[in-house]
């Protein structure tokens, strides 16, 4: 009688236990929240980089990007490329400099940085167009370290591509 007990007991015991997993198991069953990248395209995204020269070696050129990875180049002077070329890059890329747009508190900027104090330095102008709404600032003189750090992550597409070098 004590073995049937007991046998009894620890079945109860098992069933409940494996009914309990079996339980826990479908409420972590869940689906994974997806973390979805946003898509752009030419038509809702465009990013330009345009440098001006000044009287010395100053790299002269402009480069657009678009939302579907289309990058096209036009490298006037001082560039490891003076012509025209077009690449393409990935949503990935794309995403990243968008970010740092973001991360650099870009539309937080003036519209124009300049000093007529000093002369000779190269412009450097950076716009974005993202879903209709634009954003363009105009550095001669005076911007913002943040500045940089956008109009750097748009050159290393050039760099990248082997058109432009650090300078």
């Amino acid at each position: 009688m004590k073995k049937i007990l007991c046998f009894t007991f620890l079945c109860g015991i098992v069933l409940s236990s494996c009914a309990l997993n079996s339980n826990q198991g479908i409420s972590n069953l869940q689906p994974e929240k997806a973390v979805l990248k946003p898509k752009y395209t030419a038509e809702n995204l465009q990013i330009t980089l345009e440098k001006t020269p000044c009287y010395g070696m100053c790299p002269t050129y402009s480069l657009k990007i678009y939302g579907d990875g289309k990058v096209v180049w036009d490298g006037t002077k001082n560039v490891k490329k003076e012509a025209q070329d077009s690449a393409m890059i990935s949503q990935d890329e794309i995403v990243k400099l968008v970010n740092s747009f973001d991360v650099n508190n870009f539309y937080s900027f003036n519209d124009r940085y300049e000093s007529r104090m000093v002369t000779d330095l190269p412009s450097t102008t950076v716009t974005i167009v993202k879903n209709g709404e634009r954003k363009s600032v105009y550095s001669y003189f005076g911007a913002p370290k943040e500045f940089t750090n956008v109009a750097r992550a748009i050159e290393d597409i050039a760099i990248a591509q082997g058109w432009l070098e650090r300078n």
